[in-house]
């Protein structure tokens, strides 16, 4: 007689995974838990250090935490692994627009056009720009010089010649950091446990502090800190990860004076004085000429007239204007004309 018999056995944890950026990195990962890369090597105390690294070395493809250390790893394929976590080096490379991450593959495409939109845009800035404010559209082909095309499927294929421009995250500027939001997911490695009522509060402590990777919401008016990249996934939470610094320039005047305002940053020099407002801050600056004033900074309390040296970058949450040349206004526009 023959029997038959059935069994079922116990599986493996079901992975999850997230897409956004990290610490000045300039790269996409891709998140894994319980997960783990091949061939680890170099291990690195904290993640910011490690994916730092990866970001700067070609033959590593990602980092795995393993035995309370990040490891750099050659391999790409995360395996199931036990209390291990894993990020997977996406692309070669990531850049910021119309407050998005666009992660680029090159030698890659994506297959189905956008029907809501078929130009054919001539510049790259123009196509990621449409793409960001349409619903439908998830990344862009560039397919020749000056042949940009919207597509609306998310995982590119392998294509020579073809390079593919992934929309990957949303960006949220906060006290001089980008942060990409990610739906759907808790933080569990949190800096403390201090909460906040709103993002924005908890982002200005976040951004002046290096070990806080970003901000996390547990439920409605509660933000806390993470320092650690493990997280799980739980309907109505947001992560916030920090991201690289969010930087600004533009040009102000004041009479006939042109400043050229950075940001963030701040001045090292000898102080002219102090001002309560920008428009003072410049008559300041413009009256102190004689005295050797070159600029104005502010910190987020007041303005300070400056005879500066050097400009200091980052200086999260401060300004400086550093004069500029003659303004002249025209087309609706202000140039700074810089004599010689």
């Amino acid at each position: 007689a023959v029997v038959s018999t059935q069994s079922t056995g116990k599986g493996g944890k079901e992975m999850n995974r997230q897409t956004f950026v990290m610490n000045k990195s300039g790269y996409s990962w891709q998140y894994y838990a319980p997960a783990k890369l091949s061939s680890p090597y170099s291990p690195k105390a904290t993640l910011p250090e490690a994916l730092k690294a990866c970001a700067a070395d070609s033959k590593c493809h990602g980092v795995t935490y393993a035995g309370k250390k990040y490891h750099l790893c050659k391999g790409s394929a995360p395996e199931p692994g036990k209390d291990t976590q894993a990020w997977v080096k996406l692309g070669s490379g990531s850049s910021f627009l119309a407050q998005k991450v666009w992660t680029q593959y090159e030698d890659n495409k994506l297959q189905s056009y956008d029907k809501t939109d078929t130009k054919v845009y001539t510049t790259k800035t123009a196509a990621l720009t449409a793409c960001a404010k349409s619903s439908t559209c998830n990344g862009v082909n560039k397919e020749g010089t000056k042949k940009f095309r919207l597509m609306t499927d998310k995982v590119p294929v392998t294509a020579s010649g073809t390079t593919v421009y992934l929309k990957s995250a949303v960006v949220k500027p906060s006290h001089d950091y980008r942060y990409t939001t990610t739906d759907g997911y808790l933080a569990t490695d949190l800096l403390d446990k201090k909460a906040y009522k709103d993002f924005h509060s908890a982002a200005k402590v976040c951004s002046k502090n290096p070990k806080c990777m970003g901000v996390t919401l547990e439920k409605k008016g509660v933000y806390k800190l993470y320092s650690g990249g493990s997280c799980k996934a739980n309907t109505g939470s947001v992560m916030y990860n920090k991201g690289s610094y969010y930087k600004t320039e533009h040009v102000v005047s004041f009479a006939n004076a042109a400043f050229k305002a950075q940001s963030p940053s701040s001045f090292k020099g000898t102080k002219l004085g102090t001002a309560k407002t920008i428009e003072k801050a410049m008559a300041l600056c413009m009256a102190k000429k004689k005295a050797g004033c070159n600029g104005f900074s502010w910190d987020g309390k007041q303005f300070t007239a400056y005879k500066y040296t050097s400009v200091v970058t980052p200086t999260i949450d401060s300004m400086v204007w550093k004069h500029y040349g003659k303004a002249v206004k025209s087309d609706g526009y202000i140039w700074a004309m810089k004599e010689g």
